[in-house]
């Protein structure tokens, strides 16, 4: 089974006020994506690891790289406008054709478990598409442009999802050849559903956060 990572690093830092891509900031002395490629160059069921990464950084990572004895990383790639142009460029690689599985991973979400990696392996084997997901701990309600309460949403049906997510190659290409150009997707999921895949959810992890603002790096450090 050859499975390939693809870790989506095109954040600009926009959210932290920084002129350093957030992926880049250090964690305990350590870069936030280093510590994530790690999670991915530790498992033993991941063959090769491809980084779509903004053109403007790709230089600096590479001499962010080079302390680091990693072995999977096969490619580094363009990414582009928004998130779904990145994920694209990184499956149009030689590398990504021959897998046979392929997880789809935000670089900021550095604390992801061996164990929630392997089980979602061992789902995406079993369903073809298997995405993380916890439930919601508060009240949703759905509001209008006047921030008007709507309507009351059921949480016991909503689950708030994370990466990585998980797909047999040629579901997640066939759902990326049948994508809208106009498409603005948040996640890979969206697109594959889209395509009219079913996609299976497994238990999420609560420390599986996604580092996007300063209070979340304050957070991070705790863990």
């Amino acid at each position: 089974m050859n499975c390939v990572a693809i870790i989506v690093a095109g954040g600009v830092g926009k959210r932290f006020n920084s002129e350093l891509p957030k992926q880049f900031i250090e964690l305990k002395g350590i870069p936030i994506i280093i510590r994530t490629i790690s999670i991915f160059e530790q498992n033993e069921n991941i063959n090769s690891i491809i980084i779509s990464m903004n053109e403007d950084w790709i230089s600096h990572f590479r001499e962010m790289l080079a302390p680091f004895d990693f072995k999977k990383i096969q490619s580094i790639v363009k990414g582009g406008e928004h998130r779904h142009n990145s994920v694209f460029n990184a499956l149009n690689t030689d590398i990504a054709r021959s897998s046979d599985y392929i997880l789809i991973h935000d670089a900021v979400r550095c604390f992801t478990s061996q164990k929630l990696l392997n089980e979602l392996i061992e789902s995406v084997a079993k369903h073809g598409a298997a995405i993380p997901g916890i439930k919601p701990k508060d009240t949703v309600k759905q509001v209008n442009e006047e921030m008007t309460v709507s309507n009351t949403i059921n949480r016991n049906s909503l689950v708030l999802i994370q990466t990585p997510q998980a797909f047999k190659k040629d579901i997640i290409f066939d759902s990326y050849e049948k994508m809208n150009d106009n498409t603005l997707a948040t996640d890979d999921s969206y697109i594959v559903e889209q395509a009219g895949y079913k996609v299976q959810v497994i238990e999420g992890e609560e420390r599986n956060i996604k580092i996007t603002t300063p209070l979340d790096l304050e957070i991070a450090k705790l863990f």
